[in-house]
């Protein structure tokens, strides 16, 4: 708070005139980050699952531009102008797809998890390498770990090994593998029939 409030030419007291502390500081500033969200959507009966896989990306960007800032997303639910703005479109897309109120409620709690967890960990990853070393150095001095394992207790690591540490197209490869799963998984919970009442006659 003191930091902030030297950029800002004043006191920290003065500060507190407008926010309790910094945890509400921090509220404001990732609902800030919202705002750069474009959440205009036409909600569609047929393209719900490609319209919250794009809404995800856009909020994974908007977020990824402020390094740990996600840290905030994780364990509160955002309430400020800006973040409810996004839970409406969001909402609005999975309510016109015919997802079950419940199902929307999980949905929209899981996505949210994962976006936040996603580039909080890219940036603590980066903020690693920053410091110490690349992640290359990372991934060679892992793979040399799993070398020294003895390969009768642990035959499955050893063989998984080279795609374990495996990059890929990065991480933008890892999330929508992510994003893609959780969107199949709630079309699979969607298409499964409900089971026939028992006759009691």
């Amino acid at each position: 708070m003191r930091r902030v409030a030297e950029e800002l030419g004043t006191g920290a007291a003065s500060l507190y005139a407008h926010v309790a502390d910094k945890d509400e500081l921090l509220a404001a500033v990732y609902d800030r980050v919202f705002a750069d969200i474009d959440v205009t959507v036409s909600p569609h009966p047929e393209r719900w699952a490609e319209q919250i896989k794009d809404f995800a990306r856009r909020q994974r960007a908007a977020l990824a531009a402020h390094r740990d800032l996600a840290r905030v997303g994780l364990g509160s639910i955002p309430t400020g102008p800006n973040a409810l703005r996004a839970m409406e479109a969001m909402l609005s897309v999975m309510d016109a797809g015919g997802i079950a109120p419940q199902k929307i409620s999980f949905t929209g709690d899981l996505l949210a998890q994962f976006v936040n967890a996603s580039v909080y960990e890219d940036s603590l990853f980066q903020s690693r390498f920053d410091r110490n070393r690349s992640f290359h150095e990372w991934t060679q001095q892992m793979q040399d770990v799993i070398a020294s394992l003895p390969a009768d207790r642990f035959p499955t690591i050893h063989r998984l090994a080279p795609a374990l540490f495996d990059p890929g197209e990065g991480e933008n490869e890892r999330f929508e593998f992510g994003l893609e799963v959780i969107i199949q998984g709630l079309a699979a919970t969607m298409a499964k029939p409900r089971p026939a009442r028992r006759n009691r006659s």
